[in-house]
């Protein structure tokens, strides 16, 4: 009996046939992801950021300024003006609908493994080698957080833009004629979307040292200006956030050795076994053990060695050099603010080891075909099944948190996104009792206490909650939110002066807190200062266009003052987006 799948059968193939069961699988195993909604980072990174995405010339402050969540005044050491114009560009097409930015993730997924197997073949003139890597990278289950988690969209781009690079590099070669500029504009896009495209022209260079195929093999005058392009990348990235990395330098010391192998060990475990999957690394959970840092250490020296090693086949040379370089921007050597491992981390560099397994299964399927056959798609259709489930642990945050949590007790993070999750959904017990185990895991956490405080103002327990904010405030004074919530407190027990001057702090730290605005527009509608008001609230309605209530308040104010139609026309945008929540 002949094999579903064997090497003739996929060298005969045409390509676009190809090209579409690739884009088949993706659909196949991401379909559940468009019923998803927004979670957790993209409150602050997209949903709160209608008001500054509404306005097109902002498109200009993203290229000169860091990625920053806005909403929470967090400023990050990350510049990635492509992906936040992307965001723009989203939500002038259709708003805050998450269906589309799903579908978006989906198809730059999709187009990102389409451009791997164009690479692969390319490179290596090897179809089928080319079709086995695009299916693993396909439905490797990591890629999950990358493809469901709008807000991970970072790294698809960024991996997207890099294969697009290397195809154009690759045509340097093949048709005998350079197309450098192709690559190099490919290879500043990618840097313009993630950090992680920084270590492009050192595994070109690694290539260049010890390949032997020329596809892949960039002359000096390539390599020497894609670290040109490099260069320019970090001076303006420079200029933006004064610093190149999110710290003063990669200096070593015992403890950072010691992430480093644990966060090693955790990286290999999850491309060997991507199966024990969790949203949310803490530190803690990767504690030190001397037995996996030596396996890490040894997964290092081992993925060093036959990366470099001559007899080592080609494309097992370039995937592990993939992997090599990936890894190494991940390890923590230099900080990573966010988490010190995540899985997003991985979709740079799964493409490296989905290579060198294709590799193998290639050969296997020249000796034995069946067998090689029959384990491929066990492997692809095991992958694809876990990815497909894992999908629905980002339907919400109550599924994303409880997820973490199951995998992590003590993440005092989780607790905290519980907390709020419980509390928006009216589960007040619930919440609190997740918002007061946050605590107990970290006491230090500012936000844990204003979301506590945030929870007792509900249910009128204004004392609780005034000493709660009084404690978010003495952990980080610069808490804007906290302020501003500590402002309307003390305006409700008649301490006027003290509210005016939080209400008035919390907008100077965060000039772009919509709601901290109307808090402060209120505050002088009661106090008769109407034309300040107007103006706070009409910053307020700039900055977040999508929230009824400012829109009641403006128009409560033009009122006031006699503006009859304006109060009209803000009345019926209230109602508007009444209608559609």
């Amino acid at each position: 009996m002949k094999p579903l799948v064997s090497s003739g059968t996929l060298e005969t193939a045409k390509r676009p046939v190809l090209v579409a069961v690739i884009v088949l699988t993706v659909a196949l195993v991401y379909a559940n992801s468009l019923d998803s909604g927004f979670v957790w980072d993209d409150a602050s990174i997209i949903v709160n950021r209608g008001g500054f995405f509404s306005e097109p010339s902002n498109a200009w402050i993203l290229l000169g300024s860091e990625d920053s969540t806005h909403a929470s005044g967090v400023k990050n050491p990350y510049y990635r003006p492509l992906n936040s114009l992307v965001y723009m560009l989203d939500y002038h097409l259709w708003g805050h609908d998450p269906f589309w930015y799903h579908l978006e993730n989906l198809l730059l997924h999709a187009l990102t493994v389409v451009l791997l197997f164009f690479v692969v073949e390319s490179a290596f003139a090897d179809r089928t080698l080319a079709f086995i890597t695009a299916i693993l990278f396909a439905v490797y289950p990591v890629h999950s957080e990358a493809v469901c988690f709008v807000s991970a969209r970072n790294n698809l781009l960024c991996v997207g833009l890099l294969f697009a690079s290397l195809l154009a590099l690759t045509k340097c070669r093949t048709r005998g004629y350079l197309q450098p500029f192709g690559a190099l504009l490919f290879f500043f896009l990618a840097l313009m979307s993630k950090e992680s495209a920084v270590v492009i022209p050192f595994f070109l260079a690694s290539l260049a040292a010890f390949a032997k195929q020329p596809a892949l093999k960039a002359n000096r005058a390539m390599l020497l200006s894609f670290f040109a392009v490099l260069l320019v990348y970090l001076g303006i990235r420079y200029l933006v956030l004064d610093t190149f990395t999110s710290e003063a330098g990669p200096e070593l010391s015992v403890e950072k050795l010691r992430l480093m192998a644990a966060v090693y060990f955790e990286n290999f475990r999850l491309i060997l076994y991507p199966f024990r999957l969790n949203a949310g690394y803490t530190k803690e959970f990767l504690s030190f053990d001397w037995l996996e840092a030596i396996a890490a250490l040894a997964g290092v020296g081992l993925l060093a060695f036959f990366s470099v090693w001559r007899r080592s086949p080609e494309p097992v040379r370039a995937g592990l050099q993939w992997a090599f370089w990936g890894l190494l921007l991940v390890s923590n050597l230099i900080a990573i603010p966010s988490a010190p491992v995540a899985e997003r981390y991985l979709y740079a560099v799964v493409p490296g080891i989905a290579l060198v397994a294709a590799y193998l299964l290639r050969i296997s399927l020249r000796i034995h075909a069946g067998s090689a056959a029959v384990v491929f798609a066990i492997i692809a259709v095991s992958f694809g099944a876990r990815a497909f489930t894992r999908n629905q642990i980002w339907t919400d945050d109550l599924s994303l948190n409880t997820s973490m949590l199951r995998s992590d007790p003590s993440n005092a993070g989780a607790q905290l996104n519980l907390g709020i999750t419980l509390s928006h959904l009216g589960r007040l017990e619930e919440g609190e009792r997740a918002l007061r185990e946050s605590i107990r895991l970290d006491s230090s956490n500012a936000r844990a206490h204003y979301n506590l405080a945030t929870l007792q103002f509900r249910q009128g327990r204004l004392a609780e909650a005034m000493q709660s904010n009084e404690m978010a405030i003495r952990l980080d004074p610069n808490h804007a939110k906290a302020r501003s919530s500590l402002g309307v407190i003390y305006a409700r027990l008649g301490r006027r002066a003290e509210a005016a001057r939080e209400l008035a702090e919390a907008v100077r730290l965060e000039p772009d807190y919509a709601e901290g605005r109307n808090n402060l527009g209120m505050f002088y509608g009661e106090s008769g200062r109407l034309e300040e008001a107007l103006a706070e609230f009409q910053q307020a309605v700039r900055l977040r266009p999508d929230l009824a209530a400012i829109h009641r308040n403006l128009a409560t104010t033009y009122l006031k003052l006699g503006r009859g139609d304006d109060a009209r026309r803000a009345l019926e945008r209230a109602a508007e987006l009444d209608a559609h929540q």
